[in-house]
């Protein structure tokens, strides 16, 4: 049941397998659902993923601005409502996260 107001926040995990090289320029792109609204400032690139997967949980992070600069991450640049972020390299049997939030309509 969707509560308008209700604030969502969703992580978005990157996994690299057991053996694997180490994954560089890792970039993840994610389009706001419809029927949601961005909350400013709520990117996070980096946080810590437990147990990767559909019983992830995600936490911690590094907060980043929503403006297109040197940050890891920015919002509505270059498509609207996108929300974009880079993620450190990732090595073999690691995992990492972009976070952010949205609030229901």
């Amino acid at each position: 049941k969707a509560i308008p107001g209700a604030v969502v926040e969703y992580c978005i995990s990157v996994a690299n397998g057991v053996g694997g090289a180490t994954a560089s320029s890792v970039a993840i792109s994610d389009l706001v659902p419809t029927n949601t609204t961005y909350v400013a400032g709520s990117i996070k690139v980096n946080a810590t993923v437990t147990t990767p997967g559909s019983t992830q949980s995600c936490s911690g992070g590094t907060a980043v601005n929503d403006a297109a600069d040197a940050d890891a991450g920015e919002f509505g640049t270059p498509t609207a409502n996108t929300v974009y972020g880079r993620l450190n390299n990732i090595a073999a049997s690691s995992a990492t996260a972009l976070i952010f939030r949205v609030t229901l309509n």
